[in-house]
């Protein structure tokens, strides 16, 4: 049997699991810029390490005419993703040209409320036969926004009608980080009345494992909030690290090689937390700039390769995600408990104070193997190894 290595490290508390319901990997997805691809074969690649496309929803370009509604570019990119098997998460956002927004404070007007309502009732309507689709409220209002938590609520109310009307999944607030009085203030303001599930960016300066609490807390927040109805489930809806060079400055950037890392850690922790869907940011590079923080999400550089096959160059971020989905993205189960130890592995003997014992169960023998993760003293050491 092959063997593929990465370095990772992950402490748990306690044993977690998911539904088994679905194939682990269909819901471990990856966020996009286009909606056609750039190069022949970029879907078809992405696809392969990727089965979730997160993509901008562009209300200003949909309804650059106001009141009429062009969903053209988004029918060709439902179509590229249906062809090789990807779903589509589209973000609902951002403000509108037709209804400028009052004192910088985003769409809080009542007009701009109602139309976001209408433009949501639209969408539904137009895409009403493809349930695949997640929609998703504006983009991280509390951060590179500026809808306060009330006008996100309201937004949701607006949009949900339309959405719910015709069995669609519609989620947000869609955070920056576990911001926890803004989180609040939605759920006190209605919120989870009025979306499928809660999405959330749990980007960090410090390594995935310490996300389990914090996702451990939004579980119990929205259990407080549910209002006696059934709980909402949750998403980690974009989380990802840097692999720019000083001078950035960006508290989550790594190398390459962490980088990579971070892929399948970040997968394995929001999976055993409970998350139904994980999105690793970014899809491939923005720029060539080594030091910018923002051009260095991707999993793939930003150059193309001429081969239709391999049609961006791979970074260790992308061979993480396809060992991932090779390895055990057949799983459609996923427990972990945490033992302290001694870990054999082929070739190393690790000593470490706690051992995560992975075990996924699913329908072939490949994702019937058992993932050990360890801690050793330096961060940057470790090991995930499948055999």
């Amino acid at each position: 049997m092959h063997e593929h290595t990465i370095q990772v490290i992950a402490v748990l508390a306690s044993i977690v699991g998911i539904s088994e319901s679905a194939r682990l990997g269909d819901q471990w997805g990856t966020n996009i810029h286009w909606t056609s691809e750039t190069v022949t074969g970029e879907a078809a690649m992405l696809s392969r390490a990727f089965k979730v496309a997160r993509m901008d929803f562009s209300w200003g370009r949909i309804e650059s005419t106001c009141g009429s509604y062009n969903f053209s570019a988004y029918d060709t990119l439902l179509a590229q993703m249906n062809s090789v098997g990807v779903r589509p998460y589209w973000i609902v956002d951002y403000g509108n040209r037709c209804y400028p927004s009052v004192d910088g404070q985003g769409c809080s007007s009542d007009e701009c409320v109602a139309a976001y309502g209408r433009f949501a009732s639209a969408a539904a309507q137009h895409f009403q036969h493809q349930k695949q689709i997640i929609f998703e409220i504006i983009n991280e209002p509390n951060g590179m926004g500026n809808d306060n938590a009330t006008t996100i609520a309201r937004l949701s109310a607006a949009a949900w009608p339309g959405f719910h009307a015709v069995g669609a999944t519609w989620v947000g607030p869609t955070t920056s980080g576990f911001d926890w009085p803004y989180i609040t203030t939605t759920f006190q303001e209605g919120l989870l009345e009025t979306v499928s599930a809660v999405s959330v960016h749990p980007y960090r300066p410090t390594m995935p494992e310490t996300a389990l609490e914090d996702f451990a807390k939004l579980r119990t927040l929205i259990d407080q909030y549910s209002r006696g109805n059934a709980s909402v489930p949750f998403l980690d809806g974009e989380w990802g690290y840097t692999s720019a060079t000083p001078p950035c400055a960006y508290g989550n950037r790594v190398d390459e090689a962490t980088q990579g890392k971070y892929v399948a850690r970040m997968w394995l922790v929001s999976t055993l937390a409970g998350a139904q869907i994980c999105i690793s940011y970014d899809w491939r590079d923005d720029g060539l700039n080594r030091t910018q923080c923002e051009q260095n999400f991707g999993s793939t550089y930003d150059v193309p390769t001429g081969n239709a096959s391999v049609p961006f160059h791979p970074k260790l971020a992308y061979h993480a995600a396809l060992t991932m989905q090779r390895g055990v993205g057949e799983a459609t189960a996923l427990t972990g408990r945490k033992q302290p130890t001694q870990v054999v592995s082929p070739g190393s003997v690790i000593t470490a104070v706690d051992v995560l014992i992975v075990a996924f169960s699913g329908n072939n023998s490949a994702a019937q193997q058992r993932v050990t993760i360890s801690p050793p003293t330096q961060p940057s050491q470790g090991m995930f190894a499948l055999w």
